[in-house]
């Protein structure tokens, strides 16, 4: 979504990061954070959708979706899985 050293990218726009109390990110902090960046509006609505759709694949997982929020490992592998998910599944 950002290229590190765009000059288009606001400086006010600030990387999305977990919350001060420990908790992983929720959809509405996302969207929230793609309020405040440059992209168009259609844009900052496909990202949404999207990312809340993986979401709720990764809930309906049998591995923890925490772990896979907070684990850079198990992160990957729910991106693969979701990604084959989409291939396979929904014949993206």
């Amino acid at each position: 979504m950002f290229i590190r050293g765009n000059p288009r990218v606001s400086v006010a726009v600030q990387p999305l990061r977990p919350s001060s109390t420990g908790r992983e990110v929720r959809l509405e902090d996302y969207t929230a954070y793609l309020a405040r960046s440059p992209l168009a509006s259609a844009s900052r609505v496909a990202y949404a959708r999207r990312v809340g759709a993986f979401l709720v694949w990764l809930r309906d997982q049998p591995e923890p979706c925490d772990r896979a929020l907070g684990d850079p490992l198990a992160r990957e592998h729910a991106v693969r899985d979701y990604l084959r998910h989409l291939r396979v599944d929904l014949h993206w």
